[in-house]
């Protein structure tokens, strides 16, 4: 199981604390829709017709690590 939290400085803002949790059997898309959804919880909306995706380091990939 993965958690998001994000605490809000209470003496700057009124905002509420904000924890996510998420499956650790979720795959990337999965994964990468509820850090939209936290993002979001958090008051960050990005881009109109944005979208969060997963993108692989090409310079990770010629030194041998694989995250699959």
């Amino acid at each position: 199981m993965y958690k998001l939290i994000y605490i809000a400085d209470k003496e700057y803002t009124s905002a509420a604390d904000v924890e996510f949790t998420i499956d650790s059997d979720s795959n990337i898309p999965e994964m990468c829709e509820h850090f939209d959804r936290f993002l979001k919880a958090v008051g960050y909306y990005p881009p109109q017709n944005a979208t969060l995706e997963y993108v692989e380091d090409e310079e990770e990939v010629r030194h041998g690590r694989s995250y699959e």
